[in-house]
């Protein structure tokens, strides 16, 4: 209560409007003009270069944690610790082994389609009446040609 009144006997005499701060015309935002050239942003090269390195700090931690596990009785807690580690080890090699797949199946796909494209065109099924219709047309040539 004490607080209250000291405020309202503070405050009492003093009006809550306040007068606009004047903004000197050089720092208005209208007269300043933009920046030439390219904003600098976010760069996705860093970005995928942390989380990398994120990433693989946390594997290495994980690995240490999972060598503590050699010393357990359990022999089931053991087992999937010690294939946990491995596949940890083998990370980098399997990024290795996509990267290769990938870059294979490009280069060949774009050898095959340079030489004959229609290896990806897809065939088109031809039904029951569209067989019979063609083969009314074959007779139909066939009478023509032999007149």
């Amino acid at each position: 209560k004490q607080w209250y009144q000291r405020r309202v006997a503070i405050t009492a005499g003093v009006s809550s409007y306040r007068a606009p701060i004047p903004i000197p015309k050089q720092t208005r935002l209208t007269a300043q003009k933009p920046p030439l050239g390219r904003c600098a942003g976010i760069d996705p090269q860093d970005i995928l270069k942390e989380r990398e390195y994120r990433i693989s700090q946390r594997m290495a931690l994980r690995l240490k944690e999972l060598e503590t596990y050699d010393d357990v009785e359990n022999d089931n807690l053991k087992l999937r610790a010690n294939i946990e580690a491995k596949a940890i080890r083998l990370i980098e090699f399997q990024k290795k082994v996509r990267k290769e797949v990938l870059s294979c199946m490009q280069r060949d796909t774009t050898l095959e389609t340079a030489f004959n494209s229609k290896l990806y065109k897809r065939a088109k099924k031809q039904s029951l009446r569209e067989a019979r219709v063609t083969e009314k047309l074959e007779k139909q040539q066939k009478l023509e040609q032999e007149r």
